[in-house]
């Protein structure tokens, strides 16, 4: 299952979800990619927030809202597009598909930057 650009403009992210995993072949793969929100704050892009956009997110948000409906992250790439976006590769939780050190790295880096504190975004707001 392929979903590029779709992630953040999405209105119900649970059904939305929870609809993939339905969908989704035991042994399947998710690929989804959406703009990365560590990119759009830390460069101040708040040019690149789109009014068809419900959401941003982070690996963090991604890595939570997946094992919400029992799938999993196995890969992460960080691609240039609309500012910097994640490319994010999810299988169901069962699946024998191994999780690449990639997305460790980033959840790391994510955690490290705040982007799991409210009062990061916050701040952001401030300087928006």
């Amino acid at each position: 299952i392929i979903g590029n650009n779709v992630l953040a403009q999405v209105p119900d992210l649970n059904d939305f979800v929870a609809g993939v995993a339905i969908l989704l072949k035991p042994e399947g793969m998710v690929t989804l990619e959406f703009p990365h929100i560590e990119r759009l704050m830390a460069e101040n892009q708040f040019d690149t927030i789109y009014h068809e956009h419900f959401s941003y997110f982070s690996l963090l948000t991604v890595d939570l809202m997946a094992a919400r409906h029992g799938l999993r992250l196995i890969d992460v790439e960080e691609l240039p597009t609309h500012g910097g976006s994640l490319r994010v590769y999810l299988c169901h939780e069962g699946s024998a598909w191994q999780r690449k050190d990639s997305i460790a790295q980033l959840l790391e880096r994510e955690t490290r930057h705040g982007l799991g504190e409210m009062s990061t975004y916050a701040s952001f707001g401030y300087k928006a």
